[in-house]
Order: C-alpha cells, then sequence, then structure tokens
C-alpha cells in the first residue's frame, strides 16, 4: 500500500511540473503567430472546425501580448474557445512587469467586460498558480486592483477564488506580499457582511499561524484595526492559549514583533480577555522575567495601576529568585522596577523584605562584581534607610 502511495505522489508532482514548465514555456517564446488586430474589423472570425480550434489554441499558447495591449482587447475574442490557455496566460501577464502594468491601466479605466474576463480567467487557475501571484512582486498588485475596482458581485469572487482550499487565506497572508492583498480585503470588505463572513472564517483556521508570522502579524493588526472586538475574539483566544510560543517567536527585524502583537491586542480586548491575558503572564512571569523581549510584559504589569492585585502575584511568583534575577541582563531591569515599585507601594513584597533576600543569598559577594547587578545594587542603596541601609553597605563590604 505505501507503494502506491508514493507512486500516486510521485504522478502528482510529475504533474504539476508539466503544468508549471508549460505555463514557464508561456512566458519564454516569441510570438510566431499574434493574433492581435490593429481594428477590431479585422478580427479573426471564431474557429468553425477542430483543426482551427486546435490552431487558436497553438497561437494563443505561444502568443506574448506586447505594451500596447492597453489600446487592444480584442485579443479576448477567441476566449471562449481557449479559457483554460488564457488562464495560463494571465498568469504569465500577472508575473511580468509590463504586461502586468498594462492590465492595472485597463483595470483603472474601469473596463467592466475586461475585468468579468480576468475573473473568469482567475478562476480558472490552480489554487497554487493563484498563490504564486498573489505572493509575486507585481502579481499582488494587479489582485489588490481587482479587490479595489470591483463591484460587490466581482470581489466575492475574488475572495472565493482565494479561500478556495483550506488555509490558503492563511499562506497567503503569511507573505511579504499576499498580506497586501488580505489587508486590502480586510479594509473593504468589513462593510459587506457576506464578505465579512468568508473571510474571518478563512482567517479562523489557523489564526496562531498568523500570529507567529512576521507577515502575519501586520494581517491580525488590520483585523483590530478595521473589525470590532466582536469579530476579534479568536485573535484574543489564541493570544491567551498560545502566549508564551507567540512572545518567544521574534520574527520582526527589531525582535518585538510577537510583544508588540500582545501589548495591541490587550488594549482593545474587552475586559474579560484581558483578566486571561494577565492571569496568563502572571503564571510565566519567571520564564517571561528572564526573556529578551517578554519581560517588558512583566514591566508593563509591574507599572500599570489597573493591575495592582495582578502586581502582587507577580513578585511573589519572583520570590527567592531575585538573586538569581539581578544577575541577567534582561531580568534585572525587572529587579531593579521591584525594587522603585516595593518602595512607594505595597505590591506584595517590601522593599526590605526584597534587599534583604539579595544580602542573604549565596551569589551576594559575586553581585558587585556583575555589571547586571550592579545597578540593582546601586537603586538598593539609594532607596534604602536607616538600618537597611548599614546592614546592606556592611554585606558590600563583607563580599569585597
Amino acid at each position: 500500500m505505501r507503494f502506491f502511495n508514493r507512486s500516486r505522489d510521485a504522478d502528482n508532482r510529475k504533474y504539476e511540473y508539466n503544468e508549471r514548465m508549460e505555463v514557464a514555456k508561456l512566458g519564454r517564446k516569441q510570438s510566431r503567430g499574434s493574433i492581435h488586430a490593429t481594428n477590431a474589423d479585422t478580427v479573426n472570425p471564431p474557429p468553425t472546425n477542430q483543426a482551427s480550434k486546435e490552431r487558436v489554441h497553438s497561437t494563443c499558447a505561444e502568443m506574448v501580448p506586447d505594451r500596447k495591449m492597453e489600446n487592444d482587447t480584442s485579443i479576448f475574442d477567441s476566449y471562449r474557445t481557449c479559457r483554460n490557455l488564457w488562464a495560463k496566460t494571465l498568469f504569465c501577464w500577472a508575473t511580468s512587469p509590463s504586461h502586468c502594468h498594462n492590465l492595472l491601466k485597463i483595470l483603472h479605466n474601469g473596463d467592466q467586460q475586461f475585468l468579468n474576463r480576468i475573473l473568469s480567467a482567475l478562476r480558472s487557475l490552480r489554487s497554487a498558480l493563484v498563490n504564486e501571484i498573489t505572493n509575486d512582486v507585481n502579481g499582488c498588485h494587479l489582485v489588490r486592483k481587482l479587490v479595489e475596482v470591483g463591484n460587490e458581485d466581482q470581489c466575492l469572487t475574488v475572495l472565493k477564488v482565494l479561500t478556495r482550499k483550506r488555509l490558503q487565506l492563511i499562506n497567503i497572508g503569511s507573505t511579504s506580499r499576499g498580506k497586501i492583498v488580505v489587508q486590502k480585503m480586510l479594509k473593504l470588505y468589513n462593510s459587506f457582511p457576506e464578505h465579512r463572513t468568508i473571510l474571518l472564517r478563512s482567517l479562523e483556521q489557523d489564526p496562531l499561524k498568523l500570529a507567529v508570522d512576521r507577515d502575519g502579524q501586520s494581517v491580525i493588526l488590520k483585523c483590530l484595526r478595521y473589525l470590532s472586538s466582536d469579530y476579534c475574539e479568536f485573535i484574543f483566544e489564541t493570544l491567551v492559549n498560545h502566549l508564551m510560543q507567540i512572545v518567544q517567536k521574534n520574527t520582526s527585524h527589531d525582535g518585538f514583533g510577537g510583544v508588540l502583537l500582545v501589548r495591541q491586542c490587550f488594549q482593545v480586548a474587552p475586559d474579560a480577555y484581558q483578566k486571561l491575558l494577565v492571569d496568563k503572564i502572571t503564571d510565566h512571569a519567571l520564564a517571561l522575567t528572564k526573556d529578551p523581549v517578554g519581560h517588558y510584559l512583566i514591566l508593563d504589569l509591574l507599572n500599570s495601576s489597573k493591575w495592582i492585585e495582578a502586581s502582587r502575584r507577580l513578585v511573589r511568583k519572583l520570590q527567592r529568585h531575585f538573586s538569581d534575577l539581578a544577575m541577567q541582563h534582561f531580568s534585572s531591569k525587572v529587579v531593579h522596577q521591584c525594587l522603585i515599585k516595593s518602595s512607594s507601594i505595597d505590591i506584595g513584597m517590601s522593599l526590605d523584605c526584597i534587599v534583604r533576600e539579595l544580602i542573604r543569598s549565596p551569589l551576594f559577594p559575586q553581585m558587585p562584581l556583575n555589571i547586571h547587578a550592579q545597578s540593582v545594587i546601586k537603586s538598593a542603596c539609594a532607596l534604602s534607610e536607616g538600618k537597611l541601609l548599614e546592614d546592606l553597605n556592611e554585606a558590600i563590604r563583607h563580599g569585597n
């Protein structure tokens, strides 16, 4: 049985390879017989027998349009007889800089008949080729133009083409150029209930893939911008269930992609989801404190006046780890902030408790020699008073 499965997979790969080679051949060959007509009266009549149909198919397969295409749309007169080949020809046009530019010009002029024929050709393409068009440097602008200039029914056609297969829209939104198309649809389709339903149903298939991807994160941010919080519940649930995976997946150039996404979602989320996110942050307080970007979420929670009780739970999670955290680059910032907050408000541990935990730690003699712990000790000395300050100075002298 395994042998037959391998054989079937090999046949499928061979079929896809042959089809891709056929499409690539369209763009490489030079025109040996153009069916362009300089005058509408000179257009060849439709074929009347099988032999002439085959000649038209062959001509269409070898044709490469010229730069005057925006003034001559008669090439679509034989569209009905070679629909599949026209779909493949559209693939070559969409991925060619000059030809795609001409298509954009025609669409900008508002030729509805031309638009409908392009949509029909787009429907005839396989999903893999549609995905290549949306991820192409030129093709993505063509698909975005179809979304912009189309009416409600035409836009629905584009949306259905991009959502024919499971996870198709997710894969498109996770690419650098495909995300432009998805963002444009989120902006324009928000006012159409049917379009919005199809769009959200496709995005709900795997929001985690978008959340951990640099390009996908920009799609989620557009969802938060253009959609109400009621339609974004699947995003909030994904953040709550996969917070650590999203935060620690540093996909952006500056490494803050996941944290920025969590911050933005936290600002627009309802109170119920905010509480769930805060609980999740406190549950993973120790791991987030040591994380290069996750510690910013801990600092945000400590600086928030709305979540005092959550800050107390967070500090209790860090108890008995302050000396170790003080000697690390990122977590030392959290210890420094805990010292400042404990001197002014009740965060579950007083300043005296935190400083004395540092003094009693076996690691304290090494702290004055550690570049990160030095700033923590300086803050402790600046905030301490009386007997606590004397004990701290004595411990520093004894350690040296």
